[in-house]
């Protein structure tokens, strides 16, 4: 096949029975590592089928733009179709369309490979590099003069980038995502990493699998490392999917003081120990040094990490820094038993022993930013603690600008990047969400495809000027299928729990409206594809961005 090259004023079409369908629409599909790019073309308003087509072409062109410094490639297909008249019977008509190919290196020494199926038109172009390679990039970076960096990016794999731009910007204040409300009363200076929610498995393979026993290190141990989650006034801490500030360093926060006590609690470790127990960082959550676990130093001095877990004491209370808190008699949590972590994604366990999460919303705009933890019926911070998301908030009132350090991270990107880590060892992985004030199920999700590149938008005329029009730029998806539950009745929901059993799916709980905000968006894709291949095994088949 070759290709041809016309300038704008060329692609004119003049034909006595000529129409053009401008309802049509494209999605462009390439898979990573996949050296093929599939075209979706499909209309809405019609059904399609295979005898309404006949003398179907496909045709690369390269379009020469005089306002433009770079060429255009597009897909003009070609068909004649039947269709009927009150005063001549059915006849053919000539119909043409021209479909933006995105930017991607072909290889024009293949033909397309055109299908009409069911409900669509499916082509298929041979590329010369898989769409995921990095000489593609380079190649778009320096045909279209461009820089890749700029163009907007994933979120997967920026955890100690964001600490360190935060901690770059010397003072730092969040804002409200939706109407730049100052969320927090002053700025803050101190960015760690969030402590890790299962630190009590951690001090068990620590201590655990050692050849002999340290008096119940690992127990010791974690009741010293329960003080670090406490949140401090003035230090923020961070993971993937949320910061977590101390109530007392937001701006009106609705929570009195009077009613909420604070105390820091340490842990003190005896001197003549430190030189083999070192490097223990309450201030930041992490245990950056133990030292050797085994060996000769076991075996020659006995059982000296005996002698250094009796030095840890844990000040104020047993249960952690829950004793800094004066609940009610009524109120018999204990924190060992449950991990909080950052509040946007919520396990089974953080939802046990009357924890109740609460959406935190904008004073403004009074849409959710975040969400906090709590016991029974205190209406407190469970560990003084407010956890904003990161889709909800920008680190500059101007959102989405070069100071926005969180101008990438939308609900879409959070929310994948949490099921791709959840996925990591899984084929196929499913999950079922859950509403956090109602627990009742809302959600199905299949994992189908994490590393999907896709695009869509309409068609071109082919008998008018495209003038600036720009070619698509096919970004990172994953496709999943998914079946939602606005209104679960309880047989509903025992079906929901059966299949969940069955097929071994992840529980998770979400916050109400963001629970909202995915489906409407897993609805707003799935138009992305026709409707004859978006069902599959009684679930939709749609893209979040990744």
């Amino acid at each position: 096949m070759r290709s041809t090259t016309l300038t704008l004023h060329q692609t004119r079409v003049q034909m006595g029975s000529f129409r053009n369908p401008c309802q049509w629409q494209f999605t462009w599909e390439a898979f990573c590592h996949n050296s093929f790019l599939r075209l979706f073309l499909f209309t809405p308003s019609l059904s399609l089928k295979s005898h309404y087509f006949s003398n179907i072409t496909a045709t690369v062109e390269t379009l020469k733009s005089h306002s433009n410094a770079y060429s255009l490639q597009t897909l003009l297909v070609r068909w004649l179709e039947e269709e009927e008249t009150s005063y001549n019977g059915n006849h053919l008509v000539d119909v043409s369309l021209r479909v933006p190919v995105p930017r991607v290196l072909l290889d024009l020494g293949f033909p397309p490979e055109v299908k009409v199926l069911e409900g669509y038109v499916e082509i298929k172009l041979v590329l010369l590099l898989p769409v995921d390679h990095p000489l593609v990039n380079d190649f778009i970076a320096v045909s279209h003069d461009c820089d890749t960096e700029d163009q907007e990016g994933s979120i997967d794999g920026i955890m100690d980038t964001d600490i360190n731009k935060l901690s770059s910007m010397g003072e730092v204040h969040f804002y409200c995502k939706s109407c730049s409300m100052k969320l927090t009363r002053q700025s803050l200076r101190s960015f760690v990493e969030m402590p890790s929610v299962n630190w009590r498995e951690s001090a068990d393979n620590w201590f655990g699998s050692c050849c002999c026993s340290f008096g119940g290190a690992s127990e010791k141990l974690a009741s010293v490392y329960e003080n670090s989650l406490y949140c401090m006034k003035g230090i923020c801490h961070l993971d993937c999917t949320s910061v977590v500030i101390c109530k007392d360093d937001l701006t009106d926060h609705p929570f009195s003081d009077n009613e909420s006590k604070t105390k820091k609690h340490e842990a003190q470790i005896d001197p003549v120990n430190t030189n083999k127990f070192t490097g223990l960082n309450l201030e930041s959550g992490k245990l950056e040094k133990l030292g050797q676990f085994c060996g000769n130093e076991c075996a020659g001095n006995g059982h000296f990490f005996e002698e250094m877990v009796k030095s840890l004491t844990v000040k104020e209370s047993s249960v952690g820094f829950l004793g800094a808190r004066e609940h009610g008699e009524g109120n018999n949590f204990n924190y060992s038993n449950a991990s909080l972590g950052s509040g946007f994604i919520i396990r089974v366990s953080s939802t046990a022993n009357s924890v109740r999460w609460t959406e935190f919303l904008c004073a403004q705009c009074s849409l959710l930013v975040g969400s906090y933890p709590s016991v029974g019926e205190d209406k407190f911070p469970l560990d003084d603690g407010i956890r904003l998301f990161k889709c909800h908030i920008s680190t500059s009132d101007k959102v989405g600008g070069p100071d926005d350090i969180f101008r990438n991270h939308t609900l879409q990107r959070v929310f994948v990047k949490h099921l791709l880590d959840s996925a990591r060892d899984e084929v196929s992985y499913r999950t079922v969400i859950r509403d956090i004030r109602t627990k009742l199920p809302v959600l199905q999700l299949i994992l189908v495809n994490p590393k999907v590149w896709s695009c869509t938008g309409n068609c071109w005329d082919t008998n008018g000027d495209i003038g600036e029009a720009a070619l698509p730029h096919v970004k990172p998806v994953v496709k999943v299928l998914f079946r939602d539950h606005d209104l679960t009745t309880k047989d509903e929901s025992r079906l929901v729990d059966e299949w969940s059993t069955k097929m071994e799916a992840d529980e998770i709980y979400m916050m109400t409206q963001d629970i909202r905000d995915l489906v409407a968006f897993l609805k707003s894709a799935q138009a992305r594809l026709p409707y004859s291949c978006s069902l599959l095994q009684g679930m939709f088949l749609s893209y979040l961005e990744s």
